[in-house]
């Protein structure tokens, strides 16, 4: 479990659905997961014209960490 002076890093996550993800639907806000897969890099300039640069991770397989389903 995260400890409260640790900081948080927030990703974009790309999952399908196959026999390795869990039912995302029963997973509460805050639960520990494991994501396994690929970095995808996009570049963009948004509305205001300032080039930038989004990676998002390509999951093969998620794991919930400590059974945070609801």
């Amino acid at each position: 479990m995260l400890s409260k002076d640790c900081d948080n890093t927030w990703h974009q996550v790309t999952a399908f659905k196959n026999d390795k993800m869990p039912d995302f639907s029963t997973l509460v806000k805050g639960a520990g997961v494991e994501v396994k897969g690929r970095l995808r890099n996009n570049r963009y300039t948004d509305s205001n014209g300032v080039e930038r640069t989004m990676t998002e991770i390509l999951a093969s397989q998620v794991s919930v960490l400590g059974g945070a389903l609801q």
